[in-house]
């Protein structure tokens, strides 16, 4: 369980959307490093306890976010279209870089499922 503050948890929150905001890991204007716009990218969650992002056009997966021990049952995309952040019935919510597939931070303090957020 995880003993900081409100204050603590949301500085470190501001800290990570502002590191994967920067150039080096997603160019401006909710374009994707492989040049394709966050609107032609559809992004699911699975009782397979990942959640994918997929090419509208090829139809194909692009990421695969994986770490969840427990189906993903909600997920939401931040305002600049940079930041996954999916929960699960694991009790866990993840936060992850969309253009890379790699995770940002696990949240760890819910007891039961994690069955809605807001972004």
């Amino acid at each position: 369980m995880d003993d900081r503050s409100f204050e603590e948890v949301q500085q470190d929150k501001d800290k990570d959307l502002q590191r994967s905001a920067s150039p080096r890991s997603s160019p401006p204007g909710n374009i994707l490093s492989a040049g394709m716009k966050i609107s032609d990218i559809l992004i699911s969650g699975s009782t397979d306890c990942t959640a994918r992002s997929w090419s509208f056009e090829k139809g194909r997966t692009l990421h695969v976010f994986s770490g969840h021990t427990g189906p993903v049952t909600c997920l939401g995309i931040d305002a600049d279209a940079r930041v996954l952040v999916t929960g699960s019935t694991d009790g866990t919510v993840r936060s992850w870089d969309i253009s890379t597939g790699s995770a940002i931070r696990v949240f760890e303090a819910h007891t039961m499922p994690v069955v809605c957020m807001v972004v």
